[in-house]
């Protein structure tokens, strides 16, 4: 959903005024305390104006898609009057912000992967001297190298358009069949979540979903990472199924690709709501914001965020970020055997 100028504008403001303060005295800050705290803060809000310029979200909604494609627009949106040191400098304050936000446990992202994407796709033709690649770090992303590379002009695509797409289901008959419990964040969050998590591990773009890359994001990530509780998981399958009825009544996506989405979520739902009703599932920092969430914490609110650690310092000792393998990620092999006994379940051959 594109925003006016003066929306984004003030949302921007909103969210440097909501983090500055506790940035500004956390740790994580004094690695660039050497810059004057103006360019600090400057370099803070160009990166919050560029990832929140198509669709302004709470930074505890924003994807890993969305934080790797706002490295390269630094690089590719300086002016030509800006040197090349200032660039590295803007970079390297960014990534420190956003260190920063996944330390305070504001961001839940895996740093390791957020990293390492940054790192290895980092690729960019700048109008900036003598600035042609850059590299955040040099960690190495281990990938199925049968995949296509990364891009973050992809991903951040990718979000555009499918937010363009549930501002107008908002807007439409079809809503009125979403679960009531269901607010329009909900929905975002769980189409975003779907569409970029999709993309992240299976680099598929909405246009090219298979029912495999949905299933096992469903019953995977979904599982382990989202932070939501277990009775909303009964509304996530019923979400997603009506924002495909939509999608379908206005030709955005062909029909064919449509039905076999909306078999994947209806053959993945109860698989999904039986594993996140277990709760030895769940990474180790979805418990941690699961927990926060339930004590009444603004998981937006780094300030509540920041004094629940502080009330409870050996509750969560230093949680580490980490890729999750819980939930239940199958092969594409034993994906097509139960997928074949499911369709022969459905369809049984007919005798004469």
């Amino acid at each position: 959903m594109m925003v006016s100028d003066e929306e984004h504008s003030r949302f921007v403001k909103k969210q440097v005024k909501l983090y500055w303060p506790q940035y500004q005295q956390s740790a994580t800050y004094q690695e660039v305390a050497d810059f004057p705290d103006q360019m600090i803060q400057q370099a803070m809000t160009l990166f919050l104006s560029i990832i929140s310029v198509h669709s302004p979200k709470q930074v505890s909604h924003w994807t890993i898609s969305d934080v790797a494609a706002a490295f390269p627009a630094i690089v590719n949106g300086a002016p030509e009057s800006v040197t090349p040191t200032d660039v590295m400098n803007m970079l390297g304050i960014s990534d420190n912000f956003v260190r920063w936000l996944i330390k305070a446990h504001i961001l839940l992202l895996d740093e390791d992967l957020l990293r390492s994407l940054i790192s290895q796709e980092f690729e960019v033709t700048s109008n900036v001297p003598g600035i042609e690649e850059t590299e955040i770090n040099d960690r190495q992303l281990e990938i199925n190298p049968e995949l296509p590379k990364y891009s973050p002009r992809i991903a951040e695509n990718i979000q555009d358009y499918m937010g363009d797409w549930v501002w107008q289901f908002y807007q439409s008959p079809d809503w009125e069949s979403v679960p009531p419990n269901v607010s329009e964040d909900d929905a975002e969050f769980y189409v975003a979540n779907l569409v970029g998590r999709i993309y992240d591990e299976y680099r598929k773009t909405p246009k090219a979903w298979t029912k495999y890359a949905v299933s096992n994001v469903l019953t995977g990530y979904f599982v382990t990472d989202l932070v939501v509780e277990r009775s909303e998981y009964s509304d996530i399958a019923e979400t997603l199924l009506r924002f495909m009825d939509f999608l379908e009544k206005h030709h955005f996506l062909r029909t064919d690709l449509i039905k076999r989405t909306k078999r994947a979520i209806i053959q993945a739902e109860p698989v999904m709501v039986v594993l996140a009703n277990d709760e030895s599932q769940y990474s180790k920092l979805k418990v941690i914001r699961l927990t926060m969430k339930r004590a009444g914490v603004d998981l937006d609110d780094s300030d509540a965020v920041q004094a629940y650690f502080d009330r409870h310092p050996k509750q969560f000792e230093k949680p580490t970020p980490q890729p999750s393998h819980e939930g239940r990620v199958i092969s594409m092999a034993q994906w097509k055997k139960e997928n074949k006994k499911h369709q022969n379940k459905n369809h049984p051959k007919r005798h004469r």
